[in-house]
């Protein structure tokens, strides 16, 4: 209850700065007309080909009812700036949204926001039929967040790793296999449990010195699955006859599943 009190405020507070802006933004735009230098947003877009991209981008098209809540929401896009993937205003500009829009929107594989605009049911089907989103909104800091959330799916899996658990290497001794030394650290599992099937780490004094699978994990001769805390187990790693193991090492037992990127944008309003 507290998280959703949070964030309707945080969305009340974005709405205010916008208010504000677009409030200033007439304000600037009256004195214009009064000194006879009226200013209108032009309908923009950009002509050139579709290309095929590797690095995640959006395009998009915004329709709004009035020249003030278009630049307002094209001045809120303008404060994004990430690597993570490319944000394209493909054409801005007051009316209703347009077959021309789809058309561009299918080039561009974006979607359009239309904000305070209706859109006539010729053009909503020949966006259905192109698999084009026409996205309605008639709150700033909604269209914004939907934004956020277009941009953020468009974000490749990163990795994250979940430490399972830690141990001490105590000392280390070998055993012969097929006529070769292979060494095995004897550790104790201080925190957590030691996983058979999950990833090691090996760290010494702050420094990585291998990572990888372990073929055996073996509680006094018996090989197991785990190793819970304060139980001491012999470690094996994988193809790795090479990595020796000295008093004091730390073993780190983790496990990598692919997430969903995160987007950090700092919507960066002004006010005057």
């Amino acid at each position: 209850m507290k998280m959703d009190q949070k964030l309707e405020e945080d969305q009340l507070a974005i709405q205010g700065k916008i208010d504000t802006h677009l409030k200033w933004y007439k304000a600037e735009l009256e004195k214009k007309r009064l000194q006879g230098r009226k200013r209108r947003i032009r309908p923009t877009w950009r002509a050139r080909e579709s290309v095929e991209r590797t690095h995640p981008h959006l395009g998009i098209i915004i329709r709004g009812d009035v020249d003030g809540s278009v630049e307002a929401i094209v001045d809120v896009v303008a404060t994004y700036h990430s690597s993570k993937c490319d944000l394209d205003v493909v054409s801005y500009g007051v009316g209703a949204v347009s077959e021309t829009d789809v058309d561009l929107a299918t080039t561009f594989n974006g979607i359009i926001y239309a904000f305070n605009v209706q859109t006539a049911d010729s053009v909503t089907h020949l966006a259905a039929e192109q698999g084009v989103q026409i996205r309605q909104h008639n709150v700033i800091y909604k269209l914004v967040d939907d934004l956020k959330e277009a941009i953020t799916a468009r974000l490749p899996f990163v990795d994250k790793e979940e430490i399972i658990g830690e141990g001490n290497v105590l000392q280390e001794f070998k055993i012969t296999i097929r006529g070769k030394q292979i060494p095995v650290a004897g550790c104790r599992c201080t925190r957590g449990n030691l996983q058979k099937k999950s990833l090691f780490r090996l760290v010494r004094d702050d420094e990585v010195i291998h990572e990888g699978t372990v073929a055996s994990l073996k509680n006094f001769k018996t090989e197991v699955d785990s190793i819970k805390t304060d139980m001491e187990c012999g470690v094996m790693f994988e193809n790795a006859v090479d990595v020796h193991f000295q008093t004091g090492d730390k073993l780190i037992c983790y496990n990598v599943s692919k997430v969903s990127d995160t987007l950090n944008w700092d919507l960066g309003f002004q006010s005057k």
